[in-house]
């Protein structure tokens, strides 16, 4: 006896760490102005030329899951076969900014290599929702993320977080 078994589905697999990054070029740093984050030229020579702002999320993901994995039972042998295959999902997902820092690189005028970590609140939304959509083979997924909300939340321009990657399933 061969059939599909949960072809379609909700995956809430728990909270995860996600963290997003913005970096500057041409030796500017992030700087507050009233309400808002801009990049401002750095009175520092900026390693590498830029400087680098980090938010670390606590996400939750809600996502319809498609798929061909089977399932069949062997009678004699009293268990199930699993035989994976192809599965896709779309959905969403909510998260909460729990920390926010600059990282800046630079050398001071007596040639000492400095490393630097600015916390601040950086004007960051605390709240983060968007949509996601995944595709894939086994434990082996693309994923698309996208921001609906903008990084920051008093800016005079909207910037949204995207992202692709690669999941991995153990």
């Amino acid at each position: 006896m061969r059939h599909v078994l949960r072809s379609i589905k909700t995956i809430t697999n728990g909270a995860f760490v996600k963290y997003n990054g913005l970096a500057t070029t041409q030796n500017r740093e992030f700087t507050l102005v009233g309400n808002q984050t801009v990049t401002a030229p750095s009175l520092k020579e900026i390693r590498k030329n830029y400087a680098y702002l980090r938010n670390t999320y606590i996400t939750i993901p809600v996502t319809l899951d498609f798929t061909t994995t089977t399932k069949s039972y062997n009678e004699a042998n009293r268990r199930f076969t699993t035989k994976e295959g192809l599965n896709f999902g779309v959905g969403g997902y909510i998260g909460y900014n729990i920390n926010s820092k600059q990282h800046i690189r630079y050398e001071n005028a007596d040639g000492y290599k400095i490393y630097e970590q600015q916390k601040g609140d950086w004007n960051v939304n605390d709240f983060q929702y968007g949509l996601m959509a995944y595709a894939g083979k086994d434990s082996y997924k693309l994923v698309f993320k996208y921001d609906l909300n903008p990084v920051f939340s008093n800016n005079t321009v909207d910037q949204n977080y995207w992202s692709i990657g690669i999941q991995l399933g153990l």
